[in-house]
């Protein structure tokens, strides 16, 4: 008897557990089917665009000279209304380029926001909870094209390109 009570009182907390996940995930838009569409055309800003690394052999190799010494500086799991406007604010006041990887669904959430930067000339990345990949440039320099791997960037990238062509 007090092990069907224990697999009874298991069963009722994960049944809890899962109630409370799809809750919060309905509730912030992030469970069932994205309702982010995807760019006309299927195709991105970079489709096209030559690869700044190569694979030989057993590593990546550039195929530009090295930069130098430089840094990249990344803001990741934006954009965020509260902060993301104050340090892009203070990064154009120093005349300090940066790169802003987003998140699609806080894409989709603020979209006045992911325009503004992108008009401002700030680099765009989709970034998602698995794996991160530059998408999107600004810039005018030549960037890696991007080849996501997950639904979830491939929806981060679509709402990327249509937000700043708007």
């Amino acid at each position: 008897m007090r092990t069907a009570a224990r697999w009874s009182l298991l069963a009722l907390l994960l049944t809890a557990v899962a109630a409370a996940l799809a809750a919060q995930g309905l509730s912030t838009r992030t469970t069932g089917p994205s309702r982010t569409p995807f760019a006309s055309g299927g195709r991105g800003i970079l489709s096209g665009a030559r690869p700044i690394l190569q694979w030989s052999g057993e590593r990546l190799v550039s195929r530009e000279e090295p930069p130098g010494r430089r840094i990249a500086l990344t803001f990741d799991d934006g954009p965020d209304p509260r902060w993301t406007p104050r340090i892009a604010a203070t990064l154009r006041r120093l005349h300090v380029p940066a790169t802003f990887f987003v998140i699609g669904s806080k894409v989709v959430r603020h979209r006045a926001l992911v325009r503004s930067l992108y008009r401002q000339g700030f680099e765009l990345g989709a970034r998602s909870k698995k794996l991160w990949a530059s998408a999107a440039a600004s810039s005018g320099r030549p960037t890696p094209p991007c080849r996501p791997r997950s639904p979830s960037l491939r929806r981060t990238r679509s709402a990327m390109s249509q937000r700043a062509a708007t």
